[in-house]
């Protein structure tokens, strides 16, 4: 079950999942929506860095620009300032510039994601050939952070242009240099629930050493990623022994830790909260294994796996069959919830367009199911198929 931790959600009495699980009379595991957990994220840094006290769908930041934009030349900007050089070295911002053209050449890539990839670019000064421009700002709503990230790196690099203060200005300077260096990239590479129990702990820690750069920003978003911890409990964190991107020596570790007898209680948790003393001490010190226990042995009989390759060498793996058949399986999972979010905005505006009447309504959605098993797609070959008589 993939949803975002919102509180009618994840409500312990009254949220959606805990009714499903009720109706259903099981419990479910449980994947938090990573894009909405990094969504939660920037919120918070936008709320550190540039508050803005308004009821209105519109930011009156942001508002402003894209009422003047007819007096903009997109043309004319300043990349990769002395600012970026300072705290970014050469090496990784070379591995960034790689991994952002990278994803620009993959054509599953959505428009508003090539967008921010696109500006990113154009911010580390990636783009020397000048083959990508600025587009006109597109639209805005309190709920979608994503489109924050567009325009505040987008008013960054056309700040010349615009009046807005100096101190708008330095916070447009900071948070840019986070979402380009820090941000994008683990938000591209959210979608494997394989891969989120990893990614999640080195976001922490990056989290954690942007300290150097930022103390306002690292600190507004460690207290908010600290809450939203949901892929470090001992059931979940397993995960990553299928992740090709983990140190073996890690693996080794995690397996040990399965049959090693610890103290903690025998239920499982949804969500990993640490304590204070942790967050002072040895949060950003642990490893994966450190959040692994005989409790995470749960996963593989919730998904009926066969676990006879835990006993083989790590190094085996890849060469074992039942290694390679629970990694098919669990490679399918998903951790972002973004296609049912499409889809439960698409059933929104079908709903009442053509009858107001709760059965018709039911009868509609029926003729819908039975039209798209005749009809799976919209291409001509399928129809030429259903009608051999006809010229499509």
């Amino acid at each position: 079950m993939c949803c975002d931790t919102t509180a009618s959600n994840t409500g312990r009495y009254n949220g959606a999942c805990s009714i499903l699980e009720q109706k259903m009379e099981r419990e479910l595991l449980l994947f938090a929506c990573r894009h909405h957990v990094y969504e939660l994220v920037l919120k918070s840094i936008f709320e550190a860095k540039i508050p803005q006290v308004t009821r209105s769908p519109d930011i009156p930041l942001f508002k402003k620009f894209k009422d003047n934009w007819k007096n903009v030349n997109p043309s004319v900007f300043e990349t990769c300032p002395d600012f970026v050089k300072k705290h970014v070295n050469d090496a990784v911002r070379s591995e960034l510039l790689g991994f952002y053209w990278k994803e620009l050449k993959k054509n599953t890539v959505r428009d508003d994601y090539r967008e921010l990839i696109e500006l990113s670019v154009i911010y580390l000064g990636g783009d020397s050939e000048n083959k990508l421009k600025i587009k006109p700002p597109g639209a805005m709503h309190q709920a979608r952070w994503m489109a924050r990230a567009i325009y505040a790196i987008k008013m960054f690099l056309l700040k010349d242009q615009i009046k807005i203060s100096a101190k708008d200005k330095r916070a447009l300077q900071d948070v840019s240099l986070f979402i380009a260096t820090s941000y994008v990239k683990p938000w591209l590479q959210c979608n494997m629930a394989v891969k989120a129990p990893n990614q999640g702990l080195c976001f922490l820690k990056t989290l954690k050493r942007y300290e150097a750069i930022d103390k306002v920003i690292s600190k507004a978003a460690l207290d908010k990623f600290c809450k939203h911890l949901w892929y470090l409990t001992d059931e979940v964190a397993i995960l990553a022994i299928f992740d090709d991107e983990l140190d073996d020596e890690v693996k080794i570790r995690m397996i040990s830790k399965l049959e090693y007898d610890n103290e903690k209680p025998c239920h499982l948790e949804k969500r990993y909260v640490p304590s204070k003393q942790e967050i002072a001490n040895t949060l950003f010190t642990k490893c994966l294994d450190d959040f692994v226990s005989t409790k995470s042995k749960h996963l593989f009989t919730r998904l009926k796996i066969d676990t006879s390759f835990l006993s083989v060498p790590v190094l085996m793996w890849s060469q074992n069959d039942a290694y390679l058949n629970a990694k098919s399986k669990i490679s399918t999972l998903r951790a972002v919830n973004d296609t049912a979010e499409r889809a439960v905005k698409l059933m929104q505006d079908f709903h009442g367009l053509i009858t107001a009447d709760e059965e018709q309504k039911q009868f509609l959605l029926r003729c819908v199911q039975e039209h798209r098993k005749l009809y799976p797609d919209c291409k001509k070959a399928t129809l030429r198929k259903m009608y051999p008589k006809y010229h499509f």
